[in-house]
């Protein structure tokens, strides 16, 4: 292989693997702003029961 085609395949490489990892961070960070708004609906319902 000639020393272009294998800086093309690791840059593509290199592109995935962020790509990926980006797409996780996201879903992870979505499940935990879904997890924190659940937890202050569930107090919501506490105080309204309450009053």
């Amino acid at each position: 292989m000639d020393r272009i085609e294998i800086i093309i395949i690791a840059v593509i490489v290199v592109t995935v693997i962020f790509r990926l990892r980006h797409t996780f961070r996201r879903s992870t960070m979505n499940r935990s702003r879904e997890s924190d708004i659940q937890r202050k609906l569930e107090q919501l319902r506490k105080k309204r029961d309450e009053q």
